[in-house]
């Protein structure tokens, strides 16, 4: 048989075959079911290739060898963080949270002129001077000795135990104070403020003790030693004794003795780490 007759016969016998319409809807499903069984197939891939990326990563470049690029949240959040638009002012660790845009030891004899924090001003005058309307303050000082506290609610600030006088008014003053007996430090709160009641108890709820700073150490009570010459090494001693370091600098010190501690940078109660530097300016 020749190859036309082969192709003739063929011919006949495809003819005989019955052959229906194509069946296009059930190719649509093959091919869709294809297509969906690759996307599949390729996403399980794209995972296990991302995974065992990732276990690559962290086995070559991890924070071990410190071959990795440390990002924000690898850093643990301080704990001593003031809120947003505060600063801590305080004695020792226990601090209070005061606006930024305060001042420190605004007074005139004693008495707030403005806005402030109160704390280590040292001798001032007896003068009676009044206090302007709407001014807020919070004094940080040491305890006392005959603090009278009886009636005073006992709290707690941060676990310690602390004491809350009740509140007072007089003049226009609002005030009232928490006394922390363990760190020997007491919060005095006042205002003459229309909302001095909403003032005070905000500032002294603001009262927290630090997990790993402390603050700059008062040094006006270091000038009644029996020596002023002295006063500089015994304020360098008691810096030592928080973890801070001193550089101590010569100023005018408008006619005090030879090293008399004039001022501190930061100022008494900033917050500083340990091992920080206090810069002491002292009289020549």
């Amino acid at each position: 048989m020749d190859t036309q007759q082969l192709i003739d016969r063929l011919e006949e016998r495809a003819a005989e075959i019955p052959v229906g319409p194509p069946p296009v809807a059930l190719m649509r499903t093959r091919a869709r079911r294809h297509r969906q069984g690759r996307v599949a197939i390729l996403a399980s891939a794209a995972a296990v290739a991302a995974i065992a990326g990732g276990l690559a990563w962290q086995g070559s470049g991890g924070a071990d060898d410190g071959s990795r690029t440390p990002i924000a949240s690898d850093a643990p959040a301080d704990p001593d963080t003031p809120p947003d638009g505060y600063r801590y002012v305080g004695i020792g660790d226990v601090v209070a949270a005061v606006p930024q845009g305060w001042g420190t030891n605004k007074t005139d004899c004693g008495t707030p002129q403005e806005d402030t924090v109160v704390i280590d001003q040292g001798v001032t005058c007896l003068a009676l001077v009044p206090r302007p309307a709407d001014v807020d303050s919070l004094a940080i000082q040491p305890t006392f000795e005959g603090l009278d506290t009886s009636g005073w609610t006992v709290t707690e600030v941060a676990g310690q135990r602390a004491l809350r006088s009740p509140l007072s008014r007089q003049d226009g003053v609002v005030r009232q104070t928490v006394v922390v007996p363990g760190a020997d430090v007491a919060f005095v709160a006042e205002s003459s403020s229309t909302a001095g009641a909403s003032v005070v108890g905000d500032l002294l709820d603001g009262i927290t003790v630090l997990q790993q700073h402390t603050t700059v150490p008062a040094f006006q009570d270091l000038g009644y030693d029996a020596d002023p010459a002295s006063m500089v090494d015994s304020y360098v001693e008691r810096l030592a004794e928080l973890g801070l370091a001193a550089e101590v600098t010569e100023g005018n010190g408008r006619g005090l003795d030879a090293g008399t501690v004039l001022e501190t940078d930061p100022a008494v109660g900033s917050v500083l780490a340990p091992g920080d530097t206090v810069r002491v300016v002292v009289a020549r």
